[in-house]
């Protein structure tokens, strides 16, 4: 899309792993300096993940955003002040009946639920969960989930880790036992498991009414199917040239990928101040 015929659009809606980090987990130096550049103009870039409030701001602390956040895929919208905006998730008692069943009749499948800032586990010494510490360099509550949540604090979502052909047979159980539940994959050895109500679409929508403007009047990033539903509702969506082929297929553009300042060169095309 060329800048000199480019509408404007008013906010940058963008997911995180595998679109705004490197596959180093970085943000690059390109692409963050776009971003400043687009926020002393005014124009928002809003997290969309499926991760903690906290593990975004240690993504964000390079960048400095006055923009909210849409966590858990979601489930948790932080405004400006990242103050929870809404909250979508499972109240303890069923959180911790769907946690006991994959626990009984899926034993080698890893699975921990996420709460607001915490992650919380009951086996530290799982090797699929020793793997996430160390990748989002935060350390789990070890804790049973019926000992930390508190009565009407929200699970945002339910994460299950393990073999491929073990998370399919998990998958396709789930959907029989527990038809009212979202389920889908983010990764190949990740199962998230979430309230109907968390909806990016729904939470984009809040959103954009913080900010009095239309979410035909934004643009979306993305590289996973998750992000189908973020493609539908923006007004001009750019998939990471790291993305799958569905995606690549249903998004208004291709851009390069999250190794290459994929994020950086797309917007540089469509905002002129950015240089």
């Amino acid at each position: 899309m060329a800048a000199d015929t480019a509408p404007i659009y008013k906010a940058i809606f963008s997911e995180v792993d595998g679109a705004l980090l490197s596959s180093s987990h970085k943000v690059g130096s390109l692409t963050r300096e776009a971003i400043i550049q687009l926020q002393l103009h005014g124009i928002p870039f809003v997290f969309v993940s499926g991760r903690s409030p906290r593990t975004l701001e240690s993504v964000d602390a390079s960048i400095g955003l006055t923009a909210p956040y849409i966590c858990y895929n979601g489930a948790l919208i932080l405004d400006q002040n990242k103050r929870v905006l809404k909250s979508f998730g499972f109240l303890p008692k069923r959180a911790i009946s769907i946690k006991n069943y994959i626990k009984r009749c899926f034993p080698d499948i890893s699975c921990f639920a996420c709460s607001y800032d915490a992650w919380i586990t009951d086996d530290p010494n799982d090797e699929w969960i020793r793997q996430e510490a160390d990748i989002i360099q935060v350390p789990p509550i070890i804790k049973p989930l019926s000992y930390y949540l508190q009565k009407g604090q929200h699970v945002h979502k339910l994460l299950c880790m393990g073999e491929l052909s073990l998370l399919d047979v998990l998958e396709n159980d789930l959907r029989v036992c527990f038809p009212e539940l979202l389920i889908f994959k983010t990764k190949k050895h990740y199962l998230e498991i979430m309230s109907p109500e968390a909806s990016a679409s729904n939470a984009i929508r809040l959103v954009c009414g913080l900010y009095g403007i239309d979410p035909s009047e934004t643009i979306a990033f993305g590289y996973n199917s998750r992000d189908m539903e973020m493609f539908r509702t923006v007004g001009f969506s750019i998939a990471m040239g790291n993305a799958s082929e569905l995606i690549k297929s249903a998004a208004d553009c291709v851009t390069l990928d999250n190794d290459h300042d994929g994020i950086y060169h797309s917007l540089k095309k469509i905002f002129p101040i950015i240089h």
